[in-house]
């Protein structure tokens, strides 16, 4: 999958967008996709919770700011 990533896709940045996929940010952060991996404190952005309000404005907020960076 990683390899996927890096050779075919060859993402700017990678956002994780829902809390299933928390068991591979380590995973995705130590490897080297040659991209930033975007998460909410750590973590992926839970935008299927309960309340995403929260979780979609700090995803905005992040967008931002690593659009800036590029």
């Amino acid at each position: 999958m990683l390899t996927r990533i890096r050779r075919s896709l060859k993402p700017r940045r990678i956002v994780l967008v829902s809390g299933a996929l928390e068991p591979l940010v380590g995973r995705l952060v130590e490897s080297d996709l040659g991209c930033p991996v975007v998460l909410d404190n750590g973590k992926p952005f839970d935008l299927a919770g309960v309340y995403p309000d929260p979780a979609i404005s700090r995803l905005r907020a992040a967008l931002g700011m690593a659009a800036s960076a590029l």
